[in-house]
């Protein structure tokens, strides 16, 4: 009573630090931090941010902006203030450093002589639209333009099998309008505003063999002559592209900024609204946006304000994963006292661990959210364990149940424990920091579990004891029953489950993995919607850098201007991409020049170099000039550039929403840039950004998927070869452990349902768990074994025993986990409902499979093992149970009026 009374006592002392702990947990989700520092791409992504000043942008469009909308400068100036005699910026956000407009590119790029259609080209993709294609209707198609609209999309649906949106014509707010022009360009703009309609489809972009054909095609469309013999007029007359509309602005975020992302976020739609922009036409992208999203999807996983009380699976999934183990548990322990308990401890555990998490200089993310409620489904698991096992030793005698209860539930629930932090450890080997925080994290929480389980239930249990529960409460034939047919027809169900193993693990060969955070939300969440607008009308959102080096460009080699026309060809090759909107570097900013001819005079020669030492002298030393975050010279020697070097970068604008293979693109990438680059011998390329992150990282979600659960296999595998004292038991008895995960992951690779940073945790975390059904049904067989009963009545015996404990606790955990299903963030909704659904897989195999294999060969290793460790006198005669000694046994054996019934 004494030492029980201290556990209780230190119980209460523990909660309420942890409880105060809990303050100071933060949210950290950075997609670019969960490589790890020694990563190649991780590291040549460092090496661009050292080497080029580095801030997170955020791309801000609205949809009936255009490029001679006013409301972009007066948005530009709300954001970084207007500049003072002295030219510094007041009156703006305290978040942002800089905004740069479509506007002060383009006067950028006239200051250095490059034309308005130049400027506008250069443009496209990536702050200034492409543009629909425009059409010019002929009078038939005029005359007959809601009969035209409807032969178009037909048309180009059957004969090119595009998808295509016929839209109104579009009003423009010409450029020329507020800005200087030659005539030539005020009249382009004005024909340009001359159009009929406006046609789009997914992935449409100028200059692409598709829209090419389209372009041509269309002009020979013609309504079908029902009137005579004579060919109608053609429904178009002209076909074109026109940049201009829908336009973005790039907004740089500040340190300040970057440290409270969500205040960010909502200054920036907050003045947005102040200069006359809609709120809901307003569309976002970025790192900072993401993170934002991510965060406050996070957030509202545990409690969302939006949403009243009584919509409990929307104000917080989290909790109402809690309320549903807490009923279930009530209801299994047909104890109100018992389920008291139960819960005390299920709950002081998660609680416990996430203190933990500030204490250790760590901080919670998208992964580690789903572990309290793990922890907590796992700790009732265990605690209805013990709870069944008090229930049975009291059910005889009430003054030794507890310790009787602990003596029961001492060697399995570790081993069940070990397992499952096997499971967990193993996750430690990922290379990805939040499945490694996640692994570490998990496997403490699931040591204080055993503790809670094995000392705290038990402590309560011997203060407060329940009331005697009825001996018939125990007793529960069914499942003997259910034994019996099991043995009786064990070969059929042992085949039948492997067919259907062999069907659904089929599908692993359409198994991918996902790492693009804009994939773990829903597509009607707001910030889905953003990036879709910006892909479908804009730019791609995620950006590539390709760096052209030139080395130590003082010592020879070509010019400024020959170097930048090499940057530019490369640009160009780089831009003829299907999966690129768009680029930009500073070739962008400079003109062309016209090549000199072959034998061009030695004078004019002289003149060039002349001119291109001017124009890099200008450009380098002008501080207020693009080059700033374009152009740098190395400094020190790194693992990829040399003192000296000169670096050119062109960002690359890549869509992220599609189903583009990444792997190829960036194969593409690589391979353009060494054969642009390959006839200068001084000039070399890196190909780095976001989009080689996201690649690399979703690499590493495989590996580390396969490395952590092979580790997983392996060393619970040993555990059981040593438990059991037989390679062959280990292996037969991991089979139902194994196979519910392969049939679990083959179905969702059916559905094509990708694998993502969360979903890849859920195979080592549901390999450890489900020995825990194992680990007791197996020490229940081995007792029947060694008290003399037959291999039929030891897995009745069993079955009868554990049947019960197994199907409350999947059902517990299972339910308690698929709660998670509403939450906004798939990561999180994935996360639950494939934990139940392995949960609910390794339950079907733990009742039905291994007593199956317990009936055939692995029944027979485990049978002659045992026999061979019994004494002579046991193996003579069936030994009472209170005598019964062996490894991992149970205090407790069925009466022999039960033996009796089901002897052979």
């Amino acid at each position: 009573m004494g030492l029980a009374l201290w556990v209780v006592v230190g119980m209460a002392f523990i909660a309420p630090i942890a409880v105060l702990g809990l303050r100071d947990v933060e949210l950290e989700n950075n997609v670019g931090d969960w490589l790890e520092p020694n990563n190649l791409q991780a590291r040549k992504f460092r090496w661009l941010e050292k080497q080029f000043p580095h801030e997170d942008a955020v791309l801000a469009s609205w949809d009936d902006s255009q490029i001679g909308d006013p409301r972009l400068e007066e948005f530009a100036e709300k954001l970084q203030g207007k500049a003072d005699s002295n030219g510094r910026r007041r009156g703006g956000l305290p978040f942002i450093s800089k905004v740069r407009t479509p506007l002060e590119l383009l006067d950028r790029m006239e200051q250095n002589d490059v034309t308005r259609d130049e400027s506008l080209e250069r443009l496209s993709g990536v702050l200034i639209s492409a543009g629909k294609l425009r059409l010019v209707l002929s009078e038939t198609g005029k005359h007959r333009e809601k009969a035209a609209r409807a032969k178009i999309a037909e048309w180009a649906k059957s004969e090119l099998g595009l998808e295509v949106e016929v839209l109104d014509k579009i009003q423009d707010k010409l450029l020329t309008d507020t800005e200087d022009a030659t005539d030539e360009e005020k009249l382009e703009e004005v024909l340009a505003s001359q159009h009929d309609l406006r046609v789009s489809w997914p992935g449409m972009k100028p200059g692409i063999p598709e829209t090419i054909a389209f372009q041509d095609a269309i002009l020979d469309l013609r309504f079908e002559d029902t009137e005579g013999d004579q060919p109608t007029e053609p429904i178009v007359e002209d076909a074109f592209f026109y940049p201009g509309a829908p336009v973005a602005v790039v907004i740089y975020i500040n340190e300040a900024g970057m440290a409270d992302k969500g205040e960010t976020i909502r200054s920036i739609r907050a003045a947005a609204e102040e200069v006359g922009i809609a709120p809901e036409t307003l569309h976002l992208s970025g790192g900072a946006v993401a993170a934002s999203a991510l965060n406050q999807a996070v957030i509202k996983s545990s409690w969302n304000t939006n949403f009243p009380l009584w919509m409990l699976h929307q104000r917080s999934v989290m909790i109402l994963s809690g309320l549903v183990g807490l009923l279930l548990t009530f209801y299994m322990m047909r104890s109100f006292r018992l389920g008291l308990m139960v819960l005390a401890v299920s709950y002081l555990t998660p609680l416990v661990t996430v203190a933990l998490v500030p204490i250790t200089g760590g901080s919670m993310n998208m992964v580690l959210i789903v572990m309290p409620s793990l922890l907590l489904m796992l700790t009732i698991s265990g605690s209805i364990h013990v709870g069944n096992y008090w229930k049975h030793a009291a059910a005889r005698d009430m003054r030794t149940a507890v310790v009787e209860a602990v003596e029961m539930a001492r060697k399995p629930c570790m081993l069940a424990s070990f397992t499952t932090i096997i499971g967990l450890l193993s996750l430690a080997t990922s290379h990805l920091t939040p499945v490694r925080d996640f692994g570490l994290y998990s496997a403490a929480g699931m040591l204080i579990s055993l503790v809670m389980v094995l000392y705290a239930l038990p402590s309560l249990l011997q203060l407060w004891p329940p009331k005697q529960p009825k001996v018939e409460e125990t007793e529960h034939l069914y499942w003997r029953n259910l034994a019996d047919w099991i043995t009786e027809h064990s070969t059929i169900v042992t085949c039948v489950f492997l067919v259907a193993c062999v069907a659904t693990t089929s599908g692993l060969a359409y198994f991918r993995t996902e790492t693009k955070v804009i994939k773990y939300f829903p597509e009607t969440s707001r910030v889905y919607q953003d990036y879709a607008f910006l892909e479908n009308n804009l730019s791609g959102v995620v950006p590539v850098q390709i760096v052209a080096k030139f080395a130590d460009v003082k010592r020879g080699g070509p010019n400024f201007a020959e170097r930048a026309q090499l940057v530019r060809d490369l640009q160009a090759k780089i831009s003829q991409l299907s999966d690129v909107s768009g680029t930009m570097s500073l070739a962008d900013f400079l003109p062309t020049p016209e090549p000199l001819p072959e034998d061009a005079s030695r004078l004019a020669r002289l003149r060039e170099q002349t001119a291109a030492r001017a124009m890099e002298t200008r450009v380098k030393e002008d501080k207020n000039h693009q080059a700033q975050t374009l152009l740098v010279v190395a400094e020190e020697k790194t693992d990829f550039s040399e003192p000296g070097d000169e670096l050119w970068k062109i960002t690359a604008q890549v869509a992220v929403l599609t189903d583009v293979d990444y792997g190829d693109l960036m194969a593409q990438m690589d391979q353009i840039s060494a054969e642009a680059l390959r006839l200068e011998p001084t000039a070399g390329h890196v190909v780095t950004g976001m989009v080689p992150l996201f690649l690399e990282t979703q690499q590493e979600v495989l590996n580390s998927l396969i490395t952590s659960f092979g580790l997983a296999f392996a060393m619970i595998g040993c555990v059981l070869m040593v438990v059991l004292r037989h390679p062959l038991a280990g292996f037969f008895a991991m089979l139902p452990n194994v196979l519910p995960i392969g049939m679990v992951f083959g179905m969702i690779s059916w559905f094509r349902i990708p694998v993502d940073i969360g979903t890849m945790i859920t195979a080592s975390v549901a390999l450890g768990i489900a020995v825990d059904g194992t680990v007791h049904l197996l020490t229940w067989f081995r007792t029947g074994i060694f008290d003399n009963l037959t291999r039929k009545q030891s897995i009745a015996q069993a079955l009868e025993h554990c049947g019960p404990a197994m199907f409350q606790t999947s059902i517990v955990t299972s339910l308690g986990l698929i709660v998670l299903y509403p939450a906004e963030l798939l990561l999180i909704s994935r996360f639950g409902w494939l934990m139940a659904s392995l949960i609910g897989m390794a339950l079907v195999a733990d009742v039905i499979l291994l007593p199956a294999l317990l009936a055939g060969p692995l029944g027979t290793f485990i049978e002659r093992q045992v026999r061979k460790s019994m004494p002579t006198i046991v193996r003579a005669e069936p030994a009472p149970a209170s005598t019964s000694s062996v490894s991992l046994k149970p205090h407790i054996s069925p009466t022999r009026a039960s033996i009796s019934q089901h002897r052979d």
